[in-house]
């Protein structure tokens, strides 16, 4: 911020200090609200990342020289469950809520927040909301609005991952379970002294031997580092809603003195507005207002309990630690054991083992294909048994039991079992393996329904902000559909009678008319077009008649490969007209004018050669002949016929060839054209041979009439 723009925020500002009170207010009040929740959380991230012992307990033992081993099973809980969430698609459907809305503007809608999702890679932000959820309780994402280009004033939306979730202060008195209701946050960031006096050159700072020594500042700043700090708040303004006669609301303070005597009825409502400022602790160095109607920083939660009226937040890994830990410290031990356990002993008579003293002294360490050793004793003469050792066994299966005793404990406090891990287990059967999968997705499924939650809270405030950022009227916007296809749309109101730019889909008013939306979470793109692909294949095996009206459709859900959109749409053709979308049948009118005068001729010329026909056949059935004669007129007849269904079906191929290549140049089409006109002319031609040289019985017979 330079000088003079501070100057003017400062001006601007007549009640910045009470600002920045009550900002610090509000900051220590969620950092004191929070500061158990926030040390059980890290507590949570550092065990799921290896450091699962108690601190005591591992210096103890390093001193000691005693193992303390880490075996962690945690993260493949964690993993699996938020892999499992990252592996659905979060689904939005919007649709409208009144007279102005339009079904076919919601489909733009959701067109728009698809391509912002995809523009912005929202499935990472998504993503690394949902581990954090899942492993400690709570992750965030944000909306930001950026300019185009520095030549334009056009935004667009992005989606941002926010990735240190301990850096977000949310509003720590919220009632509803998307957060919705936040009236302020905090997303903060500490950065060096240096870089801070570089970013913003207009700070007070600039010239301050010690910062910590600056006002009412303490947590804030620091000699060697400032803390900056994005402060969201919101506004309330009471304003009275009147409805006019005809059900119009218009706002009072905004209403013509002469129209409020025509009130039918008013009422009170409170206005919310969004702004931000950037604040340091002393001063604001930016600030300004938001478009939308929410706060655009989203939580999302993992396992939410309210507790005498306190809400406390956990993940996955909180309720295993113990198990975990036990499990450690009975690998640990069983590691031990067999480490330091003592080789077991020889015990012999020492007059045994005299002349073979070095070899029984290296048979613990060196292997001795013989050990030899005096049979008798010296003294007496009596023969002697061999040494034999004093047997001991160490306790490791009961340990090995009491560990995956442990183990069996992690997966029934979450109720996730190894098909659900992918291992395998007892089951064979396909059902019971699908019930335990299901019993495993059931027990963790309020994860995926904190990220529907949250996605669906995003949504709403796509559906706020899309109007209002994307409002600039004859704006060209790019839009993904449901296919993944791209294709681009104009802003403003419609004119039906104005033609539309080449390359542009259509214009929508995304203004006009009020919609409403709702999330849910499905399977990828990918693998919801494998599972539609499956379940047509399957359909057409059963019931083969319908390949012909869907087998464009099953072509549609098959992964992408060479030559599949011509194959599509050459099947598509092959579609009945009846059973075609109202929208393709559209489609396939809009022929050009050139394509239908020619097609018209064409019809004529075909009714006039029907009529000659006709007019031939009734002459030649009038007349009695001879069997050659008769059949040699039928089979000219039926040679006719042949060549009048080839003309027809050449002109039922080029209507369809017209159709087709509606959007493209008429070369190809005036070729057939060109190619069905002689043919026409040698059937004339060849008719009109045939009655002229009948043979002798037909020599009095009148000539048929010229075909045009």
């Amino acid at each position: 911020m330079t000088v003079e723009e501070k100057e003017e925020l400062t001006v601007s500002t007549a009640d910045q200090e009470a600002f920045l009170a009550q900002a610090r207010k509000r900051f220590h009040l969620c950092a004191e609200n929070e500061a158990v929740q926030r040390r059980l959380m890290l507590g949570d991230l550092r065990f799921e990342d290896g450091e699962q012992w108690i601190e005591a307990n591992r210096t103890q033992r390093e001193l000691e020289n005693r193992p303390c081993m880490v075996f962690n099973r945690t993260r493949k809980f964690s993993t699996q469950v938020a892999n499992k969430i990252r592996q659905t698609r979060p689904g939005v459907e919007v649709g409208p809520v009144d007279q102005l809305g339009d079904p076919k503007t919601a489909a733009v809608f959701q067109d728009v927040i698809r391509y912002i999702e995809r523009n912005s890679d929202a499935s990472g932000a998504y993503g690394l909301a949902t581990d954090n959820a899942v492993r400690c309780g709570l992750g965030y994402f944000k909306l930001t609005t950026e300019y185009l280009d520095d030549d334009t004033f056009d935004q667009e939306i992005r989606v941002e991952p926010i990735l240190n979730q301990f850096a977000v202060y949310y509003d720590p008195y919220i009632k509803t379970l998307d957060g919705s209701d936040a009236t302020f946050a905090f997303h903060i960031d500490d950065i060096p002294r240096l870089e801070f006096l570089e970013r913003f050159p207009g700070s007070e700072l600039h010239g301050a031997e010690e910062f910590a020594s600056i006002g009412d500042a303490y947590g804030w700043i620091s000699n060697n580092t400032v803390r900056v700090a994005e402060y969201w708040y919101t506004k309330t303004k009471k304003r009275t809603l009147c409805q006019m006669p005809d059900g119009k609301p218009f706002f009072l303070d905004i209403m013509p003195q002469e129209l409020r005597s025509l009130i039918v009825k008013k009422r009170t409502v409170l206005q919310r507005s969004v702004h931000w400022a950037i604040i340091n602790g002393i001063e604001v160095l930016d600030q300004g207002d938001w478009p939308g109607r929410w706060i655009p920083i989203i939580p999302v939660y993992g396992e939410m309990r309210f507790i005498d009226g306190e809400r406390r937040l956990s993940g996955l890994i909180r309720h295993v630690v113990d198990a975990q830990r036990s499990y450690n410290y009975l690998k640990s031990a069983e590691a031990e054991l067999i480490a330091l356990a003592p080789k077991t002993p020889y015990i012999a008579e020492e007059t045994q083992i005299l002349n073979h003293a070095k070899e029984w002294q290296e048979s613990n360490i060196r292997t001795q294909a013989v050990l030899l050793y005096t049979a008798k004793d010296t003294v007496s003469g009596q023969p002697l048994p061999p040494p034999q050792r004093q047997v001991y066994e160490p306790p490791v299966q009961a340990i090995a039991m009491a560990a995956a005793a442990s183990a069996q404990d992690m997966k029934e406090i979450l109720g996730i079992y190894e098909p659900t891990l992918g291992a395998l287990s007892g089951e064979r059967s396909g059902k019971a393996i699908r019930l335990l999968q299901e019993q495993g997705d059931t027990s963790t499924y309020h994860f995926t329904d904190n990220v529907r939650r949250a996605v669906s809270f995003v949504a709403r405030q796509y559906i706020d902000l899309i109007p209002k950022v994307y409002d600039r009227p004859g704006r060209l916007l790019r839009i993904i559909g449901q296919n993944g296809k791209a294709r681009v749309i104009s802003i403003g109101k419609p004119q039906p009678d104005e033609p539309l730019p080449e390359g542009i889909e259509g214009v929508y008013d995304l203004q006009a008319g009020r919609y409403d939306v709702t999330a849910d979470m499905g399977p990828m793109v990918a693998t919801a077009s494998q599972e539609a692909n499956d379940t047509l294949t399957t359909l057409a095996q059963a019931n083969p008649a319908m390949v012909p009206a869907a087998s464009d459709l099953i072509v549609e859900t098959m992964r992408d490969f060479p030559g599949k959109q011509k194959l599509q749409n050459r099947l598509r053709k092959m579609v009945p007209a009846e059973l075609r979308d109202e929208e393709e049948q559209q489609q396939e009118q809009q022929i050009p004018p050139e394509a239908q005068q020619q097609l018209q001729q064409m019809t004529q010329q075909i009714e006039q050669l029907s009529q000659a026909l006709d007019q031939q056949t009734k002459f030649v059935e009038s007349k009695e002949m001879e069997l050659t004669s008769r059949e040699r007129i039928e089979r000219m007849n039926i040679e006719s016929k042949e060549r009048l269904e080839a003309a027809r079906l050449d002109m039922e191929l080029v209507r369809l060839e017209a159709q087709a290549s509606s959007k493209e140049d008429l070369a190809l089409l005036k070729e057939h054209m060109a190619t069905v006109r002689q043919e026409l002319a040698r059937i004339a031609r060849d008719e009109s041979g045939l009655l002229k040289q009948p043979g002798p019985e037909l020599a009095q017979a009148p000539a048929s009439q010229p075909v045009a």
